[in-house]
């Protein structure tokens, strides 16, 4: 007979195993929407790959647990600085990608239309980290439930 603590140590190299090979699949689609930002962008990729910066789990739009994955990434806009990008996903969906400004005293992210090297970019999921941060304080702000009362 199988005992119990056999049965949970399966279950939890298997929830690992699934996480490993999830997180695999994020990270490659994180490259390919860094990668495609840039080229947008008319910014250059750097060393064609993301860095793993930040893991939490948080509710999607429809209440449900999702894992949500920052990935940092370098790119340089034709000088010879390297300046730092990230890009978040909400399961495997893009949530939002940023570029850091092409100023040396300046380390703020900003949308890339607002640099004027680069080309105009019409997507929604590129937005400055300030915008980000004021949406994370929203969604994480009270909710007023149907029987009005704050939880």
């Amino acid at each position: 007979m199988l005992s119990i603590p056999l049965i949970l140590g399966v279950l939890l190299a298997a929830l690992l195993i699934w996480f490993w090979q999830d997180s695999l699949g994020t990270r490659e689609r994180a490259n390919f929407a860094a990668q495609s930002a840039c080229e947008r962008a008319g910014l250059q990729f750097l060393d064609g790959t993301v860095a793993f910066s930040r893991l939490m789990i948080v509710r999607n739009e429809y209440g449900r647990l999702a894992i949500r994955r920052t990935y940092v990434f370098d790119y340089t806009a034709g000088t010879m600085e390297r300046l730092q990008g990230f890009l978040v996903l909400l399961g495997h969906r893009v949530e939002a990608i940023g570029f850091e400004d092409d100023d040396n005293d300046s380390r703020t992210w900003t949308h890339p239309r607002d640099v004027e090297k680069r080309s105009p970019i019409h997507d929604d999921k590129v937005l400055d980290l300030n915008e980000l941060r004021k949406r994370r304080r929203i969604t994480t702000s009270p909710v007023k439930k149907s029987n009005d009362t704050w939880h």
